[in-house]
């Protein structure tokens, strides 16, 4: 479960939008889940399309591919567009007219939660935007040695980046070489989280 959008829809239900009187909380909880996981997969293949289309248009302005941070960034917009896009077609727009909400009501729901960084485990940390960090050039160097182009793709090291990332500032160690096991590990990983992103995995 998302829980970037099960925060969200919490903030949401029941204030703004109500679920049915006879659900029991076990039953609106199962409904929430359920939500969070849509919303999550579609934000996801939005932006794969979005950061797909700018990375073709940067590449027809420019006349070359951009670079490893260049288009991390492009992605990164991608997502943040299609996070808005969505949150604001599913569940923004449904809420009834003249129901009472200030505009500071409204600020608080689209904010994300605020992190606790130190409280929350690296292997959950790098697969959540309020809570991963973004790797050091050394880390990106290093990806580059161990994960290479074009056997894994740019999102497979976009991931490898957060993941090492939390795994450093954990203290934990790192792969060094692609043929380790902790290497072919940390990779089992990313492809499952492609996965549930419902991204393509090459």
């Amino acid at each position: 479960m998302s829980r970037e959008f099960w925060t969200i829809l919490n903030e949401v239900y029941p204030r703004y939008l109500q679920l049915p009187a006879e659900w029991t909380d076990q039953e609106q909880q199962h409904y929430l889940a359920q939500e969070a996981e849509r919303l999550s997969r579609m934000v996801a293949e939005l932006a794969d399309q979005l950061a797909d289309q700018s990375v073709t248009q940067w590449t027809r302005s420019h006349g070359h591919h951009p670079d490893y941070l260049t288009k991390v960034g492009l992605i990164n917009s991608a997502r943040i567009a299609a996070r808005e896009q969505i949150l604001t077609s599913e569940l923004y727009e449904q809420i009834p007219p003249g129901v009472d909400e200030t505009d500071e009501d409204r600020d608080a729901i689209r904010e994300e939660p605020a992190p606790v960084h130190d409280e929350i485990p690296w292997d959950r940390r790098w697969t959540d935007p309020d809570w991963r960090s973004e790797p050091s050039e050394a880390t990106e160097t290093l990806i580059e040695q161990i994960w290479p182009e074009p056997r894994f793709s740019m999102l497979f090291r976009i991931k490898a980046g957060y993941l090492l990332a939390s795994r450093e500032e954990d203290g934990l160690a790192i792969p060094t070489t692609s043929d380790s096991t902790l290497a072919q590990e940390l990779a089992a990983m990313i492809y499952h989280d492609l996965r549930s992103d419902g991204l393509p995995e090459r």
